[in-house]
């Protein structure tokens, strides 16, 4: 995730967005073994998204407006295991990015993904796992790779859709 901060709510999503549900998992919900690192590829599929400008406006028709500072995005996620091409059926869980956009650099952004009982929270540029409860209480870890699904136009909320890979590591 090492490129810079495009402006487009599409970029925004892939770089940092993604993250959080990079954490989300394709590994089982049970028992996890201490200092484990686990590799995630995850499909997120977008749900909703929305961007609030700062005059107090929610702008919800796709496609949606370029952020400018002041502006909140909100997107929602169902996390599938595997990519866009191959996943599958049943959602592992959900994934909410909010970022807040501010002069001068990139959006202030931070990401829950929840898998089953257990949750972790994305934060930051490069994307890092930051916190985690359940079966993800004290990992870390980044995100490797966020690429957009290129097939469907951006009038259409799978315009948005992403592939994840991510590395956990199990405290």
């Amino acid at each position: 995730m090492g490129r810079r901060f495009h402006p487009r709510p599409r970029r925004l999503l892939t770089g940092l967005a993604a993250a959080a549900a990079g954490a989300a998992l394709v590994a089982s919900p049970g028992g996890a073994a201490t200092g484990k690192t686990e590799t995630l590829r995850l499909f997120e599929k977008t749900r909703s998204i929305q961007l609030t400008k700062a005059d107090g406006r929610v702008l919800d028709q796709l496609p949606i407006a370029e952020p400018q500072p002041g502006d909140v995005l909100d997107a929602v996620f169902d996390l599938h295991p595997g990519d866009h091409a191959k996943h599958g059926k049943t959602r592992l869980g959900s994934d909410h990015l909010r970022c807040e956009f501010v002069a001068g650099g990139p959006p202030k952004c931070v990401s829950h993904a929840t898998i089953g009982r257990s949750m972790l929270v994305v934060e930051g540029t490069p994307p890092r796992i930051t916190l985690g409860t359940g079966r993800y209480a004290g990992a870390t870890g980044r995100v490797i790779s966020a690429k957009e699904v290129k097939q469907a136009p951006p009038s259409e909320l799978a315009h948005n859709d992403i592939d994840v890979v991510a590395k956990v590591t199990l405290k």
